[in-house]
């Protein structure tokens, strides 16, 4: 992962930051150590900014704790994660709804449990020259593949502006940081990329069009994902895997330092960099974790209508067959509250 310095300047930057010392673990936490550590495979899209609330569970020993040894899998995008999911060699992912949403259409094997972290830390750049939102109603927007959720984000926000989005043209450039690089040196008009760059946007000679929490509030983020096959053959090991990742959200929300420390390590960036705590204080201040995994039941509704409007799916087709609140009824009771 490029950090936010390497960014700026092209130059090399050596990691500031040794491991953190694990989370010793309590008496009600020993079971995990007295059996062999069951295997677990989880795909995620490669760590940026906000990665301690991925990664807490696995660093400070919850998944551990449960009987798991998680192994978390990085792939370029959201797209590359549903494929690693679907070919079996996950066990589960954390998606963008817009995602899953097309695959569900087809009547594709992804379950969605409940969320993670359901608010979208997402914001729309343009470069300099762009005065208004109106100008950018035929201009070039970057993405990570058409169909993916910068794309889709970039219209539900030129939506909620009232911007046609008939004449806009959608360019493959890649991740978040390519794009924001590709944006600052003129080759883009616009992006949609995380807000971890906010804080970075006079010096990159970008400019700062709207948040997703401002524009598009309902615009959901991750929801923890598995395959019917998995539910089946391992939906103990399942339920295990989500009481730990509850019990990272709820740790994360509370250490803030350490969770900003464990996104740097990740990352191998400087936890001073103002890109982590932006991303940590945009999350917790703005109620954007689910720490129950509820089912953003509302927000996977208005996506899936949004998309029927904008013409990237056919149908309003019913969504109840790929919801599955089991495994997180099955994980509540599994949640130790003194972490």
């Amino acid at each position: 992962m490029i950090n936010r310095r390497q960014l700026l300047k092209g130059a090399t930057f050596a990691s500031l930051l040794a491991a953190s010392a694990k989370l010793v673990l309590s008496p009600g936490m020993a079971f995990a150590q007295d059996k062999p550590l069951k295997k677990w495979r989880h795909c995620v899209i490669r760590a940026k900014g906000d990665a301690g609330f991925f990664y807490i569970a696995k660093d400070r020993g919850f998944w551990e704790a449960h009987g798991l040894d998680v192994e978390i899998i990085e792939m370029k995008g959201s797209k590359d994660v549903m494929r690693v999911l679907l070919a079996g060699e996950a066990d589960s992912s954390d998606l963008p709804v817009a995602d899953i949403i097309p695959v569900w259409e087809k009547g594709g094997d992804i379950h969605a449990l409940g969320g993670t972290l359901i608010g979208f830390p997402y914001a729309i750049y343009a470069r300099k020259g762009i005065a208004s939102w109106e100008e950018l109603a035929d201009k070039t927007f970057g993405t990570s593949s058409p169909g993916a959720a910068p794309h889709i984000f970039a219209l539900a926000m030129l939506e909620a502006k009232g911007i046609p989005i008939d004449n806009i043209k959608i360019a493959n450039a890649g991740g978040s940081v390519g794009r924001i690089r590709a944006l600052a040196a003129g080759t883009l008009d616009a992006t949609a990329a995380s807000t971890e760059f906010v804080p970075d946007v006079d010096e990159l000679g970008v400019k700062l069009m709207g948040l997703a929490k401002d524009d598009a509030p309902m615009f959901p983020r991750f929801v923890l994902t598995m395959t019917g096959n998995v539910l089946k053959d391992r939906f103990d090991d399942a339920a295990q895997f989500a009481a730990g990742y509850m019990e990272g959200l709820r740790y994360a929300a509370s250490h803030r330092q350490d969770t900003i420390e464990v996104a740097a390590e990740r990352t191998n960036g400087d936890p001073s960099d103002s890109r982590y705590s932006y991303s940590y204080d945009e999350i917790v201040d703005n109620g954007m974790i689910s720490f129950d995994m509820e089912m953003p039941m509302e927000k996977i509704v208005w996506m899936r209508d949004m998309m029927f409007k904008s013409h990237l799916i056919d149908s309003k087709f019913d969504l109840a067959p790929y919801l599955d609140t089991r495994v997180r009824e099955a994980a509540l009771p599994l949640v130790r509250e003194k972490l």
